[in-house]
């Protein structure tokens, strides 16, 4: 047999020897596949609680659990009221502001509170505004809110409206207390009147309560709140608004149920923002601000 001739048979021999291991290969593949089908794939092997390493002693590893809680993976924690904490042993306030509403959000940044300082007009507050020199409005509260100033926290409560006359119907008052319940009045009418003021709204009906409308374009609810020149504030939980007396009805109603909802009317289309004090949400506000329709 000649050289070339013996080459020609060693390669043919190979490539029939590679072609068998091959086959072998997957001959034992299928099978293993087959069986890891048929019996599932083999439990992991356990291994003793005691024969696992010890790294850390338990204080480092409750400093551990600590340093993890402070990283804040899911964002901060928050309380009932919507913030990080809650500060309710701060001393109220010394300071002649009268805090007149609160209006909540999920965030208290956009939520906003109608404070009065003593001889000015009420103003509509955001988070972090100045009230008067040295102290800002810190957090929303359903029954306060908190004011920094000079680093320390101070709390402002809201204004016991139940307890100003009109909300319910009480004896008539003895002659040496009909002064002093005249005084109150005025007192509740000239708030009332800066508040209008402040907010750019007028009455649209002097003596019935058929709602508030916007008449000024430089007032707080047109500027920051997304309110338009014309709409009207009609109701609050079904109370009509515009008088005194049914305003303070309609925020009795809003101060017992934990929720407001309040119309307000633009044109021939009617908005509703509604709260509730528990959920401190306000829904409804993001409307407002849309462009205003052709005859509306």
């Amino acid at each position: 047999m000649n050289r070339p001739t013996l080459i020609a048979v060693l390669g043919r021999a190979g490539r029939y020897l590679i072609s068998l291991a091959l086959l072998g290969v997957l001959v034992y593949l299928v099978v293993w596949t087959a069986g890891l089908l048929i019996h599932g794939p083999k439990p992991p092997e356990r291994m003793s609680a005691d024969g696992l390493p010890v790294t850390a002693s338990a204080q480092d590893l409750a400093l551990t659990k600590a340093e993890i809680a402070g990283w804040n993976l899911f964002g901060e924690h928050l309380s009932e009221s919507g913030t990080a904490k809650a500060h309710s042993d701060a001393p109220e306030t010394r300071m002649k502001l009268t805090l007149l509403g609160v209006f909540h959000n999920r965030v208290d940044e956009h939520g906003w509170a109608i404070i009065q300082p003593e001889g000015g007009d009420a103003g509509l507050y955001h988070v972090g505004d100045e009230l008067v020199r040295g102290a800002t409005l810190n957090a929303l509260r359903v029954d306060h809110v908190l004011l920094k100033r000079g680093g320390r926290l101070e709390k402002l409560p809201l204004l016991d409206w139940e307890s100003m006359p009109g909300i319910v119907a009480s004896a008539e008052p003895a002659p040496d207390d009909k002064e002093g319940d005249d005084s109150e009045v005025e007192k509740l009418l000239s708030d009332r009147e800066k508040a209008m003021k402040t907010m750019g709204v007028e009455p649209v009906s002097p003596e019935t309560a058929n709602g508030y409308r916007v008449i000024d374009d430089e007032g707080d609810l047109v500027k920051k709140f997304g309110f338009q020149k014309g709409d009207v504030i009609f109701s609050a939980n079904g109370y009509p608004l515009g008088t005194k007396e049914d305003d303070l009805l309609a925020r009795r109603s809003v101060v017992d149920s934990g929720i407001g909802e309040i119309i307000v009317r633009r044109g021939s289309k009617e908005f509703l923002i509604e709260y509730r004090t528990g959920k401190s949400d306000i829904r409804g506000m993001a409307a407002l601000s849309t462009k205003k329709t052709e005859g509306g």
